[in-house]
């Protein structure tokens, strides 16, 4: 069986920290080039800062107290509001802005129906699995909405730097690989073989460190037009 040796656990802790530090790269960007940003990647910076700031209040507490599990919540929370709001600022569709609201609503809803009612804050309360699958599952359906959008519209886009699709890839990403781990941790904290919950948690720090990456270059790009074509101009009438 597989055990939590002690360079596993050692590089895993090391990830995680690298990869906290990285929300420094998106936040600087953002914060350095604020007045240059449209609404909706200034909503993508101050995320980055609920981000980065309750990240850091969950490594406080896990350290001092030995509990971080409001501080977490609290995180999938802002990611999922912060993260929705800015579709819903890019979405031009009445429909496709109301579908994404009420998805959003369901999502508070259930988060805090888990978290406040079922006792979920509790070291020993159940887990969130509801929450963790449908942050994935509205974050999903935005990106899919923008990629619906800017299909149907055939502007000529540079997308390789076009800021709200590289957040849109970035944010498919992190959040599908991140929903198996958290969902799988959640059931196996109590029985499961530490060595593989170790594993699952490294791959999702990696994945938050391309994650802050894609936001970096998104937010550097949006704050610094190149020979990007007009975005008004379609690609067939």
């Amino acid at each position: 069986m597989l055990q939590p040796v002690p360079w596993l656990v050692a590089l895993a802790k090391q990830l995680n920290l690298f990869s906290l530090a990285t929300c420094l790269v998106p936040l600087i960007i953002g914060l350095r080039y604020w007045p240059r940003l449209q609404r909706p990647l200034r909503v993508v910076v101050l995320t980055v800062v609920a981000q980065s700031s309750l990240g850091l209040l969950s490594e406080i507490g896990r350290y001092f107290w030995h509990y971080n599990i409001v501080f977490l919540h609290l995180l999938t929370t802002a990611e999922t509001v912060g993260f929705g709001a800015t579709y819903l600022l890019v979405l031009r569709h009445h429909t496709q802005r109301r579908a994404l609201l009420g998805m959003l609503g369901l999502f508070l809803g259930v988060a805090v129906y888990e978290t406040v009612i079922q006792g979920g804050y509790r070291a020993d309360g159940p887990p969130n699995v509801a929450t963790f699958a449908l942050q994935f599952i509205v974050l999903l359906t935005a990106v899919l909405l923008y990629f619906d959008q800017i299909l149907h519209e055939l502007l000529a886009i540079i997308l390789e730097r076009d800021p709200l699709f590289l957040v849109s890839v970035g944010i498919t990403l992190y959040y599908a690989g991140t929903v198996l781990v958290n969902v799988a941790a959640e059931y196996m904290r109590d029985g499961a073989d530490p060595g593989i919950i170790w594993i699952m948690f490294i791959v999702q720090f990696i994945l938050l460190i391309f994650f802050n990456m894609m936001l970096a270059m998104a937010l550097w790009y949006a704050s610094h037009p190149t020979r990007q074509p007009d975005s008004e101009i379609p690609l067939a009438q």
